[in-house]
């Protein structure tokens, strides 16, 4: 009872996913979304003695994607999407010692899919920067992003729509060996 409980992601660079205190009885509930393409494996851990104890292990299921290819292509082309940082989030760390936690977590940046797979990146805080010459594929509702940040080129590999409206758009990325969710909106 009033226990803190950690979700981690079950991988040696998994990040926290939530946390929380159990109530009077014990109990204690989350809430998350099932991410399309990626079953998620996390870590239950309990704080004991200021050391984090695992009490199970939890598996959170992979979502289908239900929209088809060209659906998808249809949806991403229409709008430039801006990111929402305060939802974005790394799921697993990269190993090597590039910031791309920070790319995800902090830069203030939008994506626009041209048709004829251009790719259009800009930043826009901490600093300044675009890049008009990135390109984008798609296949099997799968992405691939090749496009430049201000410290060098940048590959996003098998990305995957997990939400997308009007409105609103979430992606599964996969940069380096790190694994990210990056939330954005439709830029007005």
């Amino acid at each position: 009872a009033k226990s803190e409980v950690l979700l981690v992601y079950a991988d040696d660079r998994g990040q926290m996913l939530t946390k929380g205190l159990t109530d009077a009885q014990g109990n204690w509930q989350f809430d998350t979304d099932q991410l399309v393409g990626f079953e998620q494996h996390l870590k239950v851990m309990v704080k004991e003695n200021d050391q984090n104890k695992l009490i199970q292990t939890l598996t959170i299921p992979a979502a289908k994607q239900t929209l088809t290819q060209q659906q998808l292509v249809n949806m991403l082309t229409k709008h430039a999407w801006n990111s929402v940082v305060r939802t974005s989030r790394v799921l697993v760390a990269n190993s090597d010692n590039k910031p791309y936690a920070m790319f995800v977590t902090v830069a203030q940046k939008t994506f626009k899919f041209e048709p004829n797979n251009k790719f259009i990146f800009t930043v826009t805080s901490p600093l300044n920067y675009t890049y008009e010459n990135g390109s984008w594929t798609i296949n099997n509702s799968v992405l691939n992003i090749s496009t430049r940040i201000p410290i060098g080129p940048l590959e996003m590999k098998n990305l995957r729509v997990t939400k997308i409206t009007d409105s609103e758009l979430s992606l599964l990325v996969e940069i380096s060996d790190g694994l990210f969710l990056i939330s954005f909106e439709a830029q007005k």
